[in-house]
């Protein structure tokens, strides 16, 4: 009896739900817009409330090009802690093709001088490349998966060379062909997997959707005069791992070996100037780890709440954050489920009121085909990692 009363329930809703939302449209319509996408949330939540994590995420909000290769959170759980992950450094002992090719330094060296003529910011920096993994089980108790990360050393410019021109026709000594078609970079087997067997370096990147304590998300507005994606809006940090030539306990290591936590964390000084204390009280979350086959890259993205509300936030941007070139101002958003599913579906323009730190006062943003954008694909991958870890649905 009772399953019966619960389906004439949802019928009934099902039925008035939307005339009701007619006849508000009809009357109201400069919020007919707002109206559509209600519909369209009551029906995803219907459709998802006993299922939240069966649907993939990126299929769900259509980002191509990114390959999932480690998902660490679950329903009702979180994502993987320092400690939860191993690296180790793993060079190869034949160089590749790539890191030989004095035709892929040369084009490298004119491709960061036009940059630099340009006015653009190319940073040159030792890094660290990530070229595979390993699992490993307990051979006790709960069934559990460690996985430990693999890295060598690398270069900027090696990095920087296939990752701005991959699909590009490029004349080389034996004829003209893409940098994709000549290290045999396809989409299809660009993987961590495959990674230690490919004429390509996967340098480590890393990115994280961070919280204020006051419940919006960081953005940052890309500066115009970067070299790597100048224009749209990435997530709260994006920083490659580096490596010091110099001084290798200012690398991006832990107990000596290359690890992204320390790379997130270092980012969330520079790029956001936090102090190491607000840093090191941010809870941070490894939620996934993907290849960006479109820039052969490898990508770990975080996610972590900060202690300190927006206000404070933009304080610390203005006033001390070393890398405020990089982005022409950040901005708050409301963290709520359909800000989030909005920037990620991307396909209409709206406003959003958001929290401008250059600015120091909430100002509306436009967002979406006409306004900004994603900068990468990654971001809304990391995005979408977040959305679906914070709000529990798959679609």
């Amino acid at each position: 009896m009772r399953s019966v009363l619960e389906s004439s329930l949802w019928v009934l809703i099902v039925t008035l739900v939307p005339i009701l939302i007619s006849i508000i449209a009809y009357f109201r319509p400069n919020e007919r817009a707002g109206f559509v996408h209600l519909w369209r949330e009551l029906v995803q939540w219907l459709g998802v409330r006993n299922d939240k994590f069966s649907i993939d995420i990126l299929t769900r909000f259509d980002i191509p090009d990114i390959r999932n290769e480690v998902r660490f959170f679950t329903e009702g759980g979180h994502g993987a802690r320092l400690n939860d992950i191993k690296t180790a450094l793993r060079p190869r002992a034949d160089r590749h093709p790539i890191a030989h090719d004095e035709e892929a330094v040369r084009i490298t060296a004119n491709i960061v001088r036009e940059r630099i003529e340009r006015g653009q910011t190319c940073d040159n920096n030792g890094s660290f490349a990530c070229n595979g993994f390993r699992v490993e089980r307990r051979d006790s108790g709960p069934r559990t998966n460690r996985y430990t990360f693999f890295f060598e050393e690398t270069d900027f410019y090696r990095f920087l060379y296939p990752n701005l021109c991959l699909d590009e026709k490029i004349d080389f000594e034996n004829g003209r062909a893409t940098p994709r078609q000549r290290y045999g970079l396809d989409r299809s087997v660009l993987s961590l997997d495959a990674a230690y067997d490919l004429d390509c370096q996967f340098r480590g990147g890393t990115t994280g959707v961070l919280l204020t304590s006051d419940n919006a998300v960081i953005l940052s507005l890309r500066s115009a005069s970067q070299a790597i994606v100048p224009h749209g809006f990435h997530l709260s940090v994006a920083e490659g791992m580096y490596r010091s030539l110099q001084d290798p306990s200012a690398s991006d290591c832990y107990h000596r070996e290359p690890n992204p936590f320390i790379t997130i964390q270092r980012a969330m000084g520079d790029e956001l100037g936090l102090l190491r204390k607000e840093v090191a009280d941010t809870d941070l979350e490894l939620l996934s780890v993907v290849t960006d086959t479109l820039r052969a890259e490898a990508l770990f993205l975080f996610f972590g709440v900060l202690p300190l509300d927006r206000y404070a936030v933009a304080q610390r941007w203005m006033n001390s954050a070393e890398d405020r070139h990089e982005n022409r101002d950040i901005v708050m958003l409301d963290w709520k489920r359909m800000n989030i599913q909005r920037l990620l579906e991307g396909a209409d323009t709206f406003e959003f009121p958001v929290f401008s730190a250059r600015e120091g006062k909430t100002v509306l943003l436009k967002f979406g085909p006409s306004g900004i954008n994603f900068a990468s694909n990654h971001a809304r991958a990391g995005m979408a990692f977040a959305y679906q870890r914070s709000f529990g649905v798959g679609a």
